[in-house]
């Protein structure tokens, strides 16, 4: 019991640690520091959202912004609905893709999946 207790006090101070690091001032520019990945995970930076990413479908991205208008900032109930029932080409990929970021919410971060909404959505151009 007291090494577990100890396990989290060492764990907050170093979490106090790399929160200063991160908001002190870098000499050269005035740009905040960048955190690597073992940073983030110990200021569970990411643990509150589902992220999934599509690469390489054969299908313009001008033609999936459409879509995607239409899902940002819905409810997940409600960006099913209106994926279902649009009768676009880029519809079925985004339900599956959307499929797949509620489960890495829920099972990833254990987030519930009642919480959860589309926050941010886009589509980039290929390389090709």
């Amino acid at each position: 019991m007291a090494q577990d207790a100890k396990l989290k006090q060492d764990n907050l101070e170093e979490k106090e640690n790399a929160i200063e690091v991160i908001n002190a001032k870098h000499r050269r520019s005035r740009k905040p520091a960048l955190l690597t990945k073992s940073e983030r995970k110990k200021l569970g930076i990411g643990k509150d959202q589902g992220k999934a990413i599509l690469r390489y479908a054969r299908i313009s991205s001008r033609k999936v912004r459409i879509v995607l208008d239409l899902i940002k900032g819905k409810d997940i109930d409600e960006a099913y609905a209106i994926l279902k029932y649009t009768p676009k080409a880029s519809s079925e990929i985004l339900y599956k893709l959307l499929k797949s970021a509620e489960a890495n919410a829920t099972n990833n971060n254990g987030l519930n999946r009642d919480n959860l909404y589309v926050a941010e959505a886009f589509a980039n151009q290929d390389l090709l």
